[in-house]
Formats: C-alpha cells, sequence, structure tokens
C-alpha cells in the first residue's frame, strides 16, 4: 500500500513539477507580454479538456463493467466522436476568443490547438482501467513523460522563433507523445466500438461532469479571461503565475489523493458504515495534504519566486497566500465531490460550483469599476468558501454521507484557513512575523490533533500490507 501511495504521489508531484519548470523557463526567456499571451493558450487547452470531459476515464474505474472489453471498446469509440466534436468547436471559437482578448492576429495558433482534442480522442484507455487493480506505473508513464519531452523542446523552439510560439510548441508536442503513449503502454489491443446503451451510460454518468467541467472553465479560465481583457497581458501573465505556483503542487497532491481512495470510497459504496469511514478519510487525506501545502507555500514561497522568476515577477508575491486559500478551499471541496462520485452522484460538483462562478461575474463587475487584482482574489475567497458549504450539504443528502464524523477536522480547516488569509500581504493591516508564525501553528496543530481517523486508516492498511 505504501508502494502504491508513494509511486502515485511521487508520479503526480514530478509531472507538476515538470510542468511548472516548463512554465518557468518559457517565463524567464519571453517577455512579461508574451507570456501573457502564451498563458491563454492554457485556455484553449482547457476548452478541449472541458469539452470532452464526460468522466469515462472515472467511469472505467468506478462502473461494475469497466474491466469487460466491449466496455472499453464502446467508451474508447465515445472518446473518439467527441475528440473530434470538441476540436470542430475549438476550431470555431479561436477567431472569437483571439478578439474578445485584444489579440486577433494569433488567431492561427488557437486554431492549431484544436488538433489536441482529436488527439486526447484517439488515447488508448488501458491506462485508466488498469488502476482498477491499483496498477498506476502505464498511467504514471503516460502522465509524466510527455511533459518531460515537451520541457526538452523549449530551447530549440526558443531558438527558431523566441515568443510565445515556444509555448504553443512545447503544448502540442507533449499532446502528441501522450497518445503514443498510451498505446505503447496498453495489455489490450486497440478497439471502437459504438453500442448505444453503453453510449448512453456514458451521457447519463458524464453529463454532470461536462457540466462541471464549463464550471471550472469559467471559474479558472473566465478569471483568466476578464483579467487579460480588463487589465491587460502584462497583469495577466502575473495572475497566470500566481495561480500556477499554487495550483502546480495542490493539484498534483489532490489527483494522487483521489486516484488512490476513488477505487476504494467505489469498493465501498454498498456499505454505509465502511463507506462513512472511507469519507472521512478521503475529506482528511484532502484537508491534511492542502494544509502541508499552503504552509509551505506561506514560507519558502516568497524566496523561491524571486529566484526563479527573478524580479519582474514580484508582485506575484502579494498574491500568494489568498490563491493558497483559494485551491486550499477548491481541494477539499474536490474530496467531497469525490465522494460523491464513488456513488455515481455526479451533480455535486455543478451545483456546488454555482457560488464560485457567481463570484466570477462580481470580479468582473470590480474590474470594470476600477478594482484590480486583490478584489478578485477576495471574492475568489468568499465563492469557493460558500461553495464548499454547498458541496458539504449536497453529500450528505445525495450520497449519503454522514456530516458529524467530519466536523472536528472541518472546523479546524476553518480555522486554519483564515490564519493564512489574515497573513496576506493584501490586507489593510500587518501583524508581526511571529503573531502571524504563532496562529499558522496553533490552527495547524489543532487540524493534526482532529485527524485520528485517517491515521488509523494508514495503520490499518499498513498492518494489512505487512500481514498484521
Amino acid at each position: 500500500m505504501v508502494k502504491k501511495i508513494v509511486l502515485l504521489l511521487s508520479g503526480n508531484v514530478m509531472t507538476s513539477v515538470i510542468l511548472f519548470l516548463r512554465t518557468i523557463l518559457i517565463a524567464r526567456l519571453i517577455s512579461v507580454a508574451d507570456y501573457g499571451i502564451a498563458a491563454t493558450f492554457m485556455i484553449s487547452v482547457t476548452i478541449m479538456q472541458l469539452l470532452s470531459n464526460l468522466g469515462l476515464n472515472q467511469m472505467i474505474i468506478q462502473d461494475n463493467d469497466g474491466d469487460d472489453p466491449d466496455f472499453q471498446a464502446s467508451l474508447q469509440g465515445f472518446q473518439l466522436l467527441r475528440g473530434f466534436v470538441s476540436g470542430a468547436l475549438l476550431f470555431a471559437l479561436a477567431a472569437p476568443m483571439a478578439r474578445f482578448l485584444g489579440q486577433p492576429q494569433i488567431t492561427w495558433a488557437y486554431q492549431l490547438l484544436a488538433v489536441v482534442p482529436v488527439l486526447n480522442g484517439l488515447a488508448h484507455f488501458d491506462v485508466f482501467r488498469l488502476q482498477r487493480r491499483m496498477a498506476y506505473g502505464p498511467f504514471i508513464a503516460t502522465q509524466l513523460l510527455p511533459p518531460l519531452i515537451s520541457v526538452l523542446a523549449i530551447w530549440p523552439l526558443y531558438m527558431m522563433y523566441g515568443d510565445y510560439r515556444v509555448m504553443l510548441g512545447a503544448i502540442l508536442a507533449q499532446w502528441l507523445l501522450y497518445l503514443l503513449l498510451t498505446h505503447l503502454v496498453k495489455e489490450r489491443r486497440y478497439a471502437l466500438a459504438f453500442r448505444r446503451d453503453i453510449l448512453m451510460r456514458g451521457v447519463r454518468f458524464g453529463w454532470p461532469l461536462l457540466a462541471n467541467g464549463v464550471m471550472l472553465f469559467i471559474i479558472y479560465q473566465g478569471e483568466r479571461l476578464v483579467v487579460g481583457r480588463e487589465l491587460g497581458m502584462a497583469t495577466l501573465a502575473i495572475f497566470s503565475m500566481t495561480l500556477s505556483l499554487v495550483q502546480t503542487p495542490m493539484g498534483a497532491v489532490t489527483r494522487a489523493v483521489h486516484q488512490f481512495l476513488l477505487p476504494q470510497l467505489s469498493a465501498a459504496k454498498a456499505d454505509d458504515g465502511e463507506f462513512n469511514r472511507m469519507a472521512v478519510v478521503m475529506v482528511q487525506a484532502s484537508a491534511l495534504a492542502m494544509a502541508v501545502l499552503a504552509l509551505g507555500i506561506a514560507l519558502a514561497g516568497p524566496p523561491l519566486v524571486l529566484l526563479a522568476l527573478g524580479e519582474k515577477y514580484a508582485p506575484v508575491l502579494d498574491f500568494l497566500l489568498l490563491m493558497a486559500v483559494v485551491e486550499l478551499l477548491r481541494a477539499v471541496r474536490s474530496g467531497l465531490s469525490q465522494v460523491a462520485l464513488a456513488r455515481a452522484r455526479t451533480l455535486n460538483g455543478v451545483v456546488s460550483n454555482l457560488p464560485r462562478v457567481l463570484a466570477i461575474a462580481v470580479a468582473w463587475a470590480l474590474l470594470i469599476g476600477g478594482a484590480g487584482l486583490p478584489a478578485v482574489l477576495g471574492v475568489a475567497v468568499l465563492g469557493e468558501a460558500l461553495g464548499f458549504l454547498v458541496a458539504l450539504v449536497l453529500v450528505h443528502r445525495w450520497a449519503g454521507m454522514a456530516v458529524a464524523p467530519q466536523a472536528p477536522c472541518l472546523i479546524a480547516l476553518a480555522l486554519f484557513t483564515a490564519a493564512l488569509a489574515l497573513a496576506s500581504p493584501l490586507l489593510p493591516w500587518t501583524l508581526p512575523p511571529l503573531v502571524e508564525a504563532g496562529l499558522l501553528a496553533l490552527t495547524g496543530g489543532a487540524l493534526l490533533a482532529t485527524l485520528r481517523p485517517l491515521w488509523r486508516y494508514l495503520r490499518d492498511r499498513r498492518m494489512t500490507a505487512y500481514g498484521g
């Protein structure tokens, strides 16, 4: 068990580190304004991901028929169809998006990115199916090697172009290699089928995930679009870099926790007692991991930012802590959505994202009124906090998760989050460093004191692994 956790965590962390390194290298090589344009390419990639997100990779893990060859072939056929449809839609959206951002001269670049969903649609699903028996090696290989090759491509791309096209080439190289690797690490022969009953099951399972993907696009990329439109490419570069610095480590650890615990949650879905025990473990593991990472960002973030990016990205330091609060709340909320997903309740994420979507509209209105990035992040914190409360209520009502066992951890997490936000330099007051450190230590200790179910789970798994 410990080896599998380490494998998943190290694989996700290394993938995120490589992608982060790619971001840092490109940001150092090109101008801040060019990096702002390059950051918008990730908006196109995210559009592709949300248009193709019916959760088929999760369905092949969660569904009882996930190991059946015909079921897998039908999901791969569905994925292929959606890949071509998504590519066509992304191509059609290229010109309007370029005009919205005030960059009509790079419409061709957004159109070229329409090939990415087609590459994704041709991928082999064995890398996901093998996770049913907790075989994570092939999946990690497909996540790790493509971004690594894209990093190696940066220097020749820079020598050829020297501007935002470096990011464009790196993205295309990553997705092409991903497609090739999914077919190289397969166990089964690649097959396509188009069974109507399985396609309809996929639609029923995945349409809430697709709607949730639209929500997530509005939340993350909508913020970037609004910031880029109202404040310009240079400010967008600062905002995007801050998000990358925080989201990279938190996203990596969140994915590792979910990939390891979702199969176990799904296996326990028929037993209310075991399901609720695993639900507590999921939420507590998410809370602990995110709190540790947020504390690391608070302590080590400023010197690392200046060392890696230089003085031209010094404004990032003002926004790090509030961005960490936003991502911490989002990650723990996504843990609740995974609990609901284990019982095929996929609508939880959609509804709990509504407050965060409304926050984008509020932030846009504030920007039009003359506000800056601090207002965007402040509204985002409030939206995530409200969305978290909505998710908690829904997972209790729709998936049968007991709230009482979660209460001590959630209260301690709220105190830690408040202490982290109070340390932000964007607030109108300044706390002495010793007071900030004391608050974080006190609330962090309170959080640790509530995690007994997680410790018991890890102890029991360790004993099982060693035959205890």
